[in-house]
């Protein structure tokens, strides 16, 4: 008899649990394996960010355990490639052990806490050749911040601090840390760097922690800045701190590092930038001037040179940067020359992808071809040319004569702009620091299925503007859609709620959307991420109702004989990603979403326009569209091809990220939500062979928002490449709400026939 997969589970564990037992074989003899560390501070376990101190860490069980199967004395061979995956024991070493202990003391002491004790165990398993570390951190009091005196000699630097102090992070009766001076350090010298201070460094700031002169536990600092340091031959001294204003800005829009000191033919000077002509002139200079963030006249600001190199990067036509100042000499005003060097990207270059798909468990392929031609008309200009196909194996009821039955076609065309499209007198009035940018785009697309044929055609323009470090802001005043449909099997388009929402449509729509992007700092413990968006179409379209043709059997209002759509879409997204450890975080999602339909879409809003639920992005447990709405029976798929969409959609998702082996990462899930109809009333005509109380279950309720929801949960694998990461997860159903009332709960043992798998590039969130 064959042996199903789940009997290999037993023999799985038992291998781990023999490996367990031997992690210890490639110990040298008399040394030690490390097993563990323990850190307690007044008798409690230390926060996560005190781990960090640890000197040494132990090799993670998995690994070791890989490393141990094989042989890592083999010169070559499968026994060392096996070793080679893994990872080998952490040996236990006194020295670093000591300085653990040695840098707990100096990290509580630089928080405040000068009486602080701190001593280690080592605890020794002689049998498992294995040591554990103990440590362990005596507190006792913790001193708080006192009064702050200031020794500024340089005038200027002076004027700005006492006019700041109520910003300072120093604050009277606050905890010690030195953290908080480091960061009050950084603050000022950021503000200095902005107020024309060219050069200033941090180094300069200085503090005094004094505990002799205060009652009680209290530290008194005094805050130094020194003078400017200048070195002349063998010759040092100071100077007084002053501000530096830029005199003149020029520009190398064909800057080479292979040969920097070419002679210009030309100069232009626009708008009292000096461009640097080396051949001919090749760009508008108002592409440069909108990107360059000071004028000259301005006084030197670090955070608008910062805000420039950023800008100038984003216009897609530049591969490298640099904008270097230097002081003018001969002069007794302190003063800048900035020159701006940038180095072109080739104007044409094409591009080309080639990827597996996995759309509702069906495989294919999908690839596409690519032509960018960069600086179109001269101001940077990026037009991109995009060719797409894809081919793949739809499994279904209708027609399986072949293998790959389904297929897409498309092309695409784009030009996007450093600007937004309108006068150029107008752009005066928006931030440079937005980096606004505009896109005008068509696209042709056409889908042949096993149940339809259809054509997308696309027409749309959007604007872009980058509000801060964090937020991004995009306006798409036009997007215009034409869906037609060629032809269908009947049977396919009667089914579940497409008879107004699967048909040919006009849809005029206007979207905008809010993002925050937080930025990528590693050391932070919690990160947020948010996105709203708000879209609508045909809305001004129906003021003019009365005077466009109707549809005498749907009663819709037409344009050229096609129905347009009006509704309204809001979408809200957030997300949390909590870093557990340094290499281990829990990443949460909720995603809301309404599309409500009315007017000329009366029964649904396009099917583009719906939600799905299922899918490797979404509910893994699931295929996508086979899912909902609501409590609808699940039979209903199993007899027909039907797709399950909905206007309502609530969903969350909680994942656990931990590293295995090298590269590759493990992922422990559990997703819930689903999609609903509005609760509101329906003509049972448009439910083709559906009864009132399977649409009644398919409505959005509050009293059945839980049981009407499903739940799902299982394991993922994640390859990282580095430029992308390769992923399949495993998803199990806990709750079917399409299960008649009692049989809901589904989770009865692992049966490898009831998981899901999803494969897919890059995280689900």
């Amino acid at each position: 008899m064959v042996l199903k997969p789940l009997r290999y589970i037993p023999l799985l564990l038992l291998g781990l649990f023999l490996g367990s037992c031997n992690l210890s074989k490639w110990v040298p003899e008399g040394q030690y394996r490390l097993d563990e560390n323990h850190i307690r501070i007044e008798g409690k376990e230390a926060p996560s960010e005190v781990r960090n101190i640890l000197k040494q860490e132990p090799t993670r069980p998995l690994q070791n355990w890989v490393y141990t199967i094989g042989n890592p004395t083999d010169s070559s061979g499968f026994d060392r490639w096996v070793s080679d995956l893994g990872e080998a024991p952490t040996i236990l070493s006194i020295p670093l052990a000591e300085r653990t202990t040695t840098q707990l003391g100096f990290y509580y002491f630089n928080r405040g806490y000068f009486n602080s004790r701190a001593r280690y165990e080592v605890e020794i398993d002689s049998a498992r050749r294995a040591a554990d570390v103990r440590y362990f951190v005596d507190l006792g009091p913790q001193y708080t911040f006192g009064k702050v005196t200031y020794e500024i000699p340089s005038e200027a630097v002076r004027e700005v601090v006492l006019n700041d102090t109520l910003s300072s992070l120093i604050i009277k009766g606050e905890p010690y840390d030195e953290r908080t001076l480091e960061k009050e350090r950084d603050r000022l010298s950021e503000i200095f760097r902005n107020d024309g201070f060219f050069g200033f460094s941090k180094d300069w700031i200085r503090y005094t922690a004094d505990t002799t002169q205060a009652e009680g536990r209290v530290v008194d600092i005094r805050l130094r800045i020194l003078d400017r340091p200048v070195r002349l031959l063998d010759t040092s001294y100071t100077v007084p701190h002053k501000r530096y204003y830029i005199q003149n800005i020029y520009v190398d829009y064909d800057f080479n590092y292979l040969n920097p000191n070419v002679r210009y033919e030309d100069t232009v000077l626009y708008n009292g930038y000096e461009m640097l002509i080396r051949d001919e002139e090749a760009y508008h200079p108002h592409l440069i001037t909108r990107a360059v963030h000071f004028r000259p006249g301005d006084q030197f600001n670090a955070t608008e040179t910062k805000e420039s190199y950023t800008h100038l990067t984003s216009l897609g036509v530049f591969g490298a940067t640099e904008i270097e100042f230097s002081p003018v000499e001969g002069t007794d005003s302190l003063v800048l020359d900035a020159f701006v060097k940038l180095t072109p990207l080739d104007k044409r270059s094409f591009t080309s992808q080639l990827e597996g798909t996995n759309t509702s468990g069906n495989y294919g392929i999908a690839g596409n071809i690519g032509w960018i031609n960069r600086n179109l008309f001269g101001a940077g200009e990026v037009l991109d040319l995009t060719l797409k196909g894809g081919i793949q194996a739809q499994v279904n009821t209708l027609d399986n004569s072949s293998l790959f039955n389904t297929t897409e076609l498309g092309a695409e065309a784009g030009i996007n702009f450093s600007r937004f499209l309108m006068p150029l007198s107008w752009q005066e009035y928006f931030p440079k620091k937005w980096r606004p940018s505009s896109r005008v785009y068509t696209s042709y697309s056409q889908q042949t299925r096993v149940e339809f044929r259809r054509r997308i055609v696309k027409v749309g323009i959007s604007y872009q503007a980058r509000l801060s470090d964090q937020w991004t802001l995009s306006v798409s005043p036009l997007d215009f859609s034409y869906v037609n449909l060629l032809d269908a099997d009947p049977d396919y388009i009667n089914s579940l709620f497409f008879k107004t929402g699967f048909q040919d449509n006009l849809i005029a729509a206007a979207r905008a959307t809010a993002t925050y992007i937080p930025l990528n700092e590693n050391q932070e413990l919690v990160r947020h991420f948010f996105r709203f968006s708000i879209e609508g179409a045909g809305n001004t379209l129906s003021i003019f109702d009365s005077y466009i043709p109707k549809n005498p059997e749907t009663g819709q209002g037409e344009l050229l004989g096609v129905p347009y759509a009006q509704y309204t879409k809001y979408d809200f997204e957030y997300r949390n990603y909590y870093k557990v450890s340094p290499n281990t975080t829990f990443v949460s999602r909720l995603l809301l979403g309404v599309t409500y339909n009315r007017g000329n879409s009366p029964f649904l809003p396009p099917f583009e326009k719906n939600y799905l639920a299922g899918g490797s992005q979404d509910i893994r447990a699931w295929v996508a569209y086979r899912l909902g709405p609501g409590s609808m029976p699940n039979y209903i798929y199993e007899q027909e091809n039907y797709a399950a969409v909905a206007p309502i959609k609530a969903m969350v998702n909680f994942e656990y990220r931990f590293p295995v082996v090298g590269s590759l990462k493990g992922a422990l899930f559990a997703d819930a939500g689903n999609v609903w109809l509005f609760n509101r009333e329906y003509d049972l005509n448009d439910f083709e062979g559906l009864t009132e109380a399977q649409v009644e279950s398919a409505k959005f309720k509050w009293n059945t928002l839980v049981s009407s929801s499903a739940l799902g949960t299982g394991f993922g694998l994640r390859y990282d490449f580095g430029f992308f990461q390769l992923r399949l997860d495993g998803g199990m159903k806990v709750w079917d709400p399409s299960e008649p009332e009692g049989y809901q709960y589904v989770l009865d043992g692992l049966r490898w026939q009831n998981v899901t798998y999803n494969f897919a590039l890059g995280y689900p969130f």
